[in-house]
């Protein structure tokens, strides 16, 4: 549907939904559960949401036909020919850009959603230790879910933000990085914001019990560093990946992020923090457990870092067969060939004038 620049901009408002939708699910469900008195009906009332967005889905989505903005926009111009599942599944394990992009930002997204299970349950128990108590007042729980919730929130959407931003300008040569544009700026950005996560991450768990306001600064740059790859990632796929394989891309990216990330990750640090706890039932116990565990969480990010790092590395191979399997390579060599022949007027008309004799 679009292309360029364009595709970045709605590429990133599309993926404010998750960050919003984050933090309000934080927000609202504390608020369902505060007034029902269980928790059970903070997730039934996303379920009206959902039939909502179905119904939307069904009667006002269109499937566009794959390749047709690019070749509008004369992008590309090879024919976009549907292949065997088989084949679009053995050309993508054979895309180094798409796999290691792929599997970094699962590493990415097993933070996040572990963060978002544990860290307000982390700062319950951190509380409830200070206080030298069992468990602390629903009020307070609800106050700790509102503040990360519209940590999640506005810092999911700066971040989206501002890692497209940065990596559109970066790849385009404009603004700050003016003299050192470079066609690997989207992993580059995935990879950056990955290690800024590593360092604000350990400062925000290690702090919570000792200093709560640091706690939250840190956790709120954590939020926004992590968020940076939500729409630069799928950038990323769309610029290595054939129109006719991109569902199929796209596919297989969200079920094994989800699968091996944010789904599986909080049921891991829950496993190796009860392990860790033992027989310890307090609060300081379940603190102390949870804290230990969140390291799980750096180790995926330092692994996030290096397979970013490694797509930095294959991206310009892998643009490079893209574009001579839809022949925009061959589209640049014409406006190549086209932009000379306007510099150098005199040589046109000797091209022209042995044409014309010939007649």
């Amino acid at each position: 549907m679009f292309t360029g620049v364009l595709r970045s901009r709605m590429l990133m408002v599309f993926y404010f939904a998750i960050p919003i939708g984050c933090g309000l699910g934080f927000v609202v469900g504390s608020a369902v559960n505060s007034m029902t008195g269980h928790w059970q009906w903070g997730v039934r009332v996303t379920g009206v949401f959902g039939i909502f967005c179905l119904v939307l889905i069904i009667f006002f989505v269109r499937e566009p036909e794959r390749g047709k903005a690019e070749r509008a926009k004369g992008e590309i111009t090879a024919d976009v020919h549907a292949t065997s599942y088989w084949a679009d599944l053995k050309d993508l394990l054979s895309n180094a850009t798409y796999v290691t992009s792929s599997l970094g930002y699962t590493a990415t997204v097993f933070m996040i959603g572990t963060l978002a299970w544990w860290a307000p349950i982390t700062i319950q128990y951190a509380e409830a230790a200070r206080q030298n108590v069992t468990e602390i007042t629903k009020e307070e729980k609800a106050n700790v879910n509102l503040i990360f919730g519209a940590i999640t929130c506005v810092g999911g959407v700066a971040g989206v933000t501002i890692g497209t931003l940065v990596s559109n300008m970066w790849s385009r040569g404009t603004g700050p990085f003016k003299c050192i544009q470079t066609e690997r700026a989207d992993p580059l950005v995935c990879a950056i914001g990955a290690a800024i996560c590593i360092p604000t991450l350990i400062l925000s768990i290690q702090n919570i019990e000792s200093n709560m306001n640091f706690a939250w600064v840190m956790l709120f740059i954590c939020v926004v560093a992590g968020s940076f790859n939500w729409a630069i990632n799928v950038d990323l796929l769309l610029s290595v990946v054939v129109p006719q394989r991109r569902s199929s891309a796209s596919s297989w990216q969200i079920l094994v992020s989800h699968v091996f990330g944010d789904a599986s990750g909080p049921y891991i640090l829950g496993l190796v923090s009860d392990a860790i706890r033992g027989d310890d039932m307090t609060s300081q116990g379940h603190y102390n457990a949870l804290v230990t565990s969140f390291w799980i969480c750096v180790g995926t990010l330092v692994i996030s870092v290096i397979l970013f790092g490694v797509a930095a590395v294959t991206i310009t191979r892998d643009k490079h067969r893209f574009n001579e399997i839809m022949g925009a390579h061959q589209k640049e060599l014409e406006n190549s060939s086209s932009g000379s022949a306007k510099s150098d007027p005199n040589k046109k008309e000797e091209e022209e004038v042995p044409q014309v004799q010939h007649m």
